[in-house]
């Protein structure tokens, strides 16, 4: 009888090993971070994504798809897919050293407030000499803090354009979409850090995130950022960075 129960534990073993590399897993870091082990994003991790300042803020990408701790489902409303709007696109460029350039089109029409503070940061010159920061081949490649450490940004906070936060924005985040990180408990808490999707990230992102543009060339220079070798907080190993993000004038008239 003891024989029967050590080998029906083994195989539950067995089966929950096979699930959680399949499902893509998370482990815990030294500071009690939780981060993705491979295609995290091609699945569902039970545990958040994120990267934690010294002062415990996160201004990472997190995953909020976690059931509630009774077992329920979560009985908030997916997000819905609202009509998007590409017209009046704003063309910009994101030229990385040794890398090359990533032409992206911006939808104002889409989020209105999240593309006027990056196209005002950009024109500003904020972004250049930062780096990307945060590299998760299969998931992300995010930059846009001058700290290069994950928690810093700029002085402006700005209003997350997303459906969780009272705000309609049906661009999903699919491979080569551009998007806002923030801290995990302000909707409202956006600055400079942005991401750029290296594979489709929706069924996590959706409705949390604000969404405002996508790659429209270049997308061989995300995929050859997001293959780097990084460290344990994901960290590129050699510095991946940005030298210029640069606006379309002619289509844009800053603030």
């Amino acid at each position: 009888m003891i024989k029967r129960y050590v080998h029906l534990i083994s195989l539950i073993c067995i089966a929950a090993v096979s699930l959680c590399l399949f499902a893509g897993c998370t482990e815990e870091k030294d500071d009690g971070v939780f981060v993705p082990n491979g295609s995290l994003y091609d699945g569902i991790s039970d545990k958040d994504a994120t990267s934690i300042d010294e002062d415990g803020a996160s201004d990472d990408v997190t995953d909020k798809t976690d059931e509630e701790d009774n077992g329920e489902s979560n009985d908030t409303a997916a997000p819905s897919k609202a009509v998007v709007d590409k017209s009046s696109a704003i063309p910009v460029t994101i030229t990385v050293k040794e890398y090359g350039s990533i032409k992206l089109n911006l939808y104002p029409n889409v989020a209105p407030k999240t593309v006027d503070n990056f196209i005002n940061l950009a024109s500003d010159g904020f972004y250049d000499g930062l780096i990307f920061h945060r590299v998760i081949k299969d998931f992300m490649i995010q930059g846009g803090d001058p700290t290069g450490t994950g928690g810093g940004g700029s002085d402006e906070k700005i209003t997350g354009e997303f459906l969780f936060n009272g705000v309609e924005n049906g661009l999903s985040h699919k491979r080569g979409v551009i998007s806002m990180a923030r801290y995990e408990d302000d909707f409202d808490s956006a600055t400079s850090q942005f991401f750029i999707c290296h594979k489709d990230c929706s069924e996590n992102l959706d409705g949390f995130y604000a969404a405002f543009g996508e790659v429209t060339d270049g997308m061989d220079v995300v995929d050859a950022i997001a293959s780097v070798s990084t460290d344990s907080n994901d960290k590129p190993l050699t510095e991946v960075v940005i030298e210029s993000i640069t606006v379309d004038s002619s289509t844009y008239i800053k603030n």
